[in-house]
């Protein structure tokens, strides 16, 4: 285990009411060091910041990410996880919702693998330690193969994350940088690549 964590990644849901709500962040982050010792046997130094963002709004995401770089320097695993979910059958959401998605798990995916991608190239070139893997990862699942209608947007933007995941693969793999989807095995049982 390397022995600094990094901050968690930033996306906050446009939600009020989401579990990553910014309350939530902060709390979620007051647990990292703890666990952070307790996963090695090594003398870890934690230092975790937040940097709450509308991932809706690709302005303010490339601004946030670019206050991560400042505070915290290169980073080495860059992890989007910002998601809405909305339980609605096709046909009930509005265009302004659908748009609303897109703009969180489409535009925003986007907008992190540009911003991230330069400079997980750069680490990977420098070498260094064989423990090394820059790395840009998404949540995944498996309705990017076998969509639920209830959350039929979720499923559209899953299938579009993972074929820009895809395309970071073909693109930057071969210069040292992965680029997945990770699911939880009790979820699913799977990785998603």
């Amino acid at each position: 285990m390397s022995p600094r964590l990094r901050s968690s990644p930033p996306g906050v849901s446009p939600w009020p009411s989401s579990p990553r709500n910014a309350e939530r962040f902060e709390e979620d982050a007051g647990k990292v060091p703890s666990a952070a010792a307790a996963a090695t046997d090594e003398e870890v130094t934690v230092r975790v910041e937040t940097f709450p963002v509308d991932a809706r709004d690709h302005a303010a995401l490339k601004a946030a990410l670019e206050a991560v770089h400042a505070s915290l320097g290169p980073s080495e695993v860059v992890v989007y996880n910002a998601a809405r979910v909305g339980f609605l059958q096709f046909g009930e959401f509005t265009p302004d919702e659908l748009l609303d998605d897109f703009k969180v798990n489409g535009v925003g995916i986007y907008v992190a693998s540009v911003w991230a991608m330069p400079y997980l190239v750069e680490l990977a070139a420098a070498g260094g330690s064989p423990r090394r893997h820059p790395s840009f990862l998404l949540s995944g699942s498996g309705i990017n193969y076998s969509p639920l209608p209830p959350i039929f947007s979720l499923s559209m933007q899953k299938a579009a994350q993972s074929n820009l995941l895809k395309s970071l693969e073909q693109m930057y793999g071969p210069r040292g940088c992965t680029s997945r989807a990770w699911t939880s095995t009790a979820s699913s049982g799977r990785t998603t690549r």
